[in-house]
Order: structure tokens, then C-alpha cells, then sequence
């Protein structure tokens, strides 16, 4: 017997989605991830700037924190006084002449003498205007390295906004600008690398890879690298551009500093 009308038992089909893991995130919910990233971040980044007594910060830190110490190297090959390039007790004393504000804040002087020349152009500026310079400058070269090294894969990732606001919301990065750091140099260094390596072009990769010389123990690794597979003509350019480097050192500061370079090391 069928039981038919209203009451007769009815059956359904659930159909239920597959819980998504919670590490897995769709497309559009990381570009906003990365806007709202990028918003805090900056933000963050205005209050820290314009904030807080003088040039220390609302929470403390010396605005530019480590940018105080390229800057003082800048002042010291500005005034003619690169002798004290790596005399930690005399710099201190400059850096604190300079900028009363970075009281207590101490470095050691391990920097090639280079990094030196690198800021010279910064030194002449008060402090307040050399870090804004300095934040700047790495912003303009971070996005240029960025956009250049998107276009190389647009075809894979169309969204050039995504990754520019991806790269803008890169903690490393906003810790770079905010405390004027100079790993931007690095960066500058092994983008140019990679892309004259695309070209096969193995010395123009060294000269470079040589750039590295303002940080060294980026190049540690590299190194290694290039004497166990042979790419002599690598090792040619770095070689190249490191004494390009120390060619420039001692004609604008004397011999003298780089073998006060090499005690200190």
C-alpha cells in the first residue's frame, strides 16, 4: 500500500561543500588581505613619521634609526674627516653633535668605506630632510625593481595592481623605509644579476653581484656558488667591480681607509 498527500515521508538530497582549509585563500580575498596590509602598514608609518617629540618617535625609536648612522658616515667623508670612519668613539660624538636626538643610540663602525661615499649626497641636507631623501629614494628603486620584474612574468600574473600593492604590504620592505636601512642596495644588486644572467652575459652579472660589496655577507653564499661551479667570467666582473670600488675609495678618501677597513673586519 502507497501512501500519497501531505504526510507521506519525503527524502532529500544535502549536498554539502568540502571545508576549504583555512591556509588556502582565493584570489580575491589576498588582494584585499594585501590592500587592507598595505593601509595599516602605511598608516602606521605616517604616525610613526610625524609623530613624537623632536626626532624620536611617539613610541621611542629614533625616526630613521640605522639611517643615523649612514648618515654620520656621509658627514665625516663630507667634512674630510674619513679617517674616523671606523673610530667608534669619535663618530659617536658626531652622530650625537648632528642629531642630539639619537642620545644612546650606538653602532658599530663595520660598514666598507663605500657606504660612506654612498651618502655623502645625503649629508649635506639637514637630518629631517637626508632621512625623508633616503625613504624616498628606496621607495622609487624598490617600485622600479618590482614593476621591472613583473613584467617578466605578466603573462602568469596580469594584475599588476595586486603585485604592486602585494610588494608595498611586504613587512621587510616597510621596515626598510621606516628605519632607512640599506638593503635596497642588495636588492638593486641581484635583480641586475639575474637579468644579465637571462642574457647570458656572465661578467656583466659579476660586475653586478659586486655591488654586494656594500653588504657583505649577502655575497657569502654567491660566492661559494660561483668557485664550486667555475663561472670564471662571474668572478671576473665581481672582481671587476670590487676593485672599481676600492679604485674610487681611495681617490676620494686615501688608500688609508681601506686598511682600516680591513684591521676593523
Amino acid at each position: 500500500m502507497t501512501t500519497a498527500g501531505p504526510l507521506a515521508p519525503t527524502t532529500r538530497t544535502i549536498t554539502t561543500r568540502p571545508a576549504r582549509p583555512f591556509w588556502v585563500v582565493r584570489y580575491k580575498e589576498a588582494r584585499g588581505h594585501a590592500i587592507l596590509c598595505a593601509l595599516l602598514l602605511w598608516a602606521g608609518a605616517l604616525v610613526f613619521a610625524v609623530s613624537g617629540p623632536g626626532y624620536r618617535s611617539i613610541v621611542g625609536p629614533l625616526k630613521g634609526a640605522d639611517f643615523v648612522h649612514f648618515y654620520t658616515l656621509g658627514r665625516l667623508v663630507l667634512t674630510g674627516n674619513a679617517g674616523q670612519l671606523y673610530d667608534a668613539t669619535g663618530q659617536y660624538q658626531l652622530q650625537t653633535t648632528l642629531v642630539p636626538d639619537s642620545m644612546g643610540d650606538r653602532f658599530l663602525p663595520i660598514y666598507p668605506p663605500q657606504t660612506a661615499l654612498m651618502f655623502v649626497p645625503f649629508a649635506v641636507w639637514s637630518y629631517g630632510t637626508a632621512v625623508l631623501l633616503w625613504a624616498f629614494t628606496t621607495i622609487v628603486v624598490y617600485a622600479w625593481v618590482v614593476h621591472s620584474t613583473w613584467n617578466s612574468f605578466r603573462v602568469s600574473i596580469p594584475d599588476r595592481t595586486f603585485v604592486m600593492v602585494a610588494a608595498a604590504a611586504y613587512p621587510p620592505f616597510w621596515n626598510l623605509v621606516v628605519y632607512g636601512q640599506t638593503t635596497i642596495v642588495p636588492l638593486v644588486a641581484l635583480y641586475l644579476g639575474w637579468r644579465a644572467l637571462e642574457r647570458r652575459r656572465g661578467f656583466l652579472a659579476g660586475l653586478a653581484f659586486g655591488m654586494l660589496a656594500i653588504k657583505p655577507q649577502f655575497g657569502l653564499v654567491l660566492a661559494v656558488v660561483v668557485l664550486t661551479c667555475g663561472e670564471w667570467a662571474m668572478l671576473a666582473g665581481a672582481v671587476t667591480s670590487v676593485a672599481v670600488q676600492a679604485g674610487i675609495v681611495a681617490f676620494a678618501m686615501g688608500p688609508g681607509v681601506i686598511w682600516a677597513f680591513g684591521a676593523n673586519a
